[in-house]
């Protein structure tokens, strides 16, 4: 008997036959399954960016675009993503963000800093991080000791540390509906 996940690959091996999907041997945790696939695409050569996602993310077709363009920019050496917003005609879930080490959380912003440009943020989240290939060379891989969450308020430090600028791309968006 295959559980969920499996018939679930199943469907998408079967409607997007072009698409190559990567398992991971068991939940390794986000970091490192993110890590799996980064690892796989440079092996088989390669990429200009990556673009993480949690599996209950869903992009706008428009959004990769926006992305893009941000990038031509903004630079290669940056990290950058869109609002992620709940669902169709609600507030943003995530517009940038902090890190508030009083309270050893991250905070995210709830409404966007500017409609239509680019603006920096000190935190990024993790549920639809777009990393430029030089960034990644730069910053490596995240770091696989945070099963789940804080790897990625982990990777926006080591980003502020090497001088790399988080931007958050308001005219691209993403719907995240934080299903377990």
């Amino acid at each position: 008997d295959k559980g969920n996940e499996a018939v679930l690959m199943d469907e998408i091996a079967t409607r997007c036959p072009s698409v190559e999907i990567v398992v991971a041997p068991g939940n390794r945790g986000f970091a490192a399954g993110m890590n799996l696939g980064i690892r796989h695409l440079l092996k088989n050569g390669g990429a200009d960016a990556f673009w993480l996602f949690n599996n209950d993310a869903v992009v706008l077709p428009e959004t990769l675009g926006y992305m893009k363009e941000a990038v031509q920019s903004h630079g290669v050496q940056a990290l950058y993503s869109p609002i992620i917003y709940p669902g169709p005609g609600t507030s943003p879930w995530f517009a940038g963000g902090t890190l508030n080490f009083l309270r050893m959380r991250t905070e995210h912003w709830h409404s966007a800093k500017s409609e239509s440009d680019p603006y920096p943020t000190d935190f990024l989240t993790g549920c639809a991080l777009f990393i430029p290939r030089e960034a990644l060379d730069l910053l490596g891989l995240l770091d696989t000791r945070y099963f789940l969450y804080y790897e990625d308020a982990e990777y926006s430090l080591r980003a502020k540390r090497h001088g790399l600028k988080r931007w958050v791309v308001p005219a691209a968006k993403v719907y995240h509906s934080e299903a377990s």
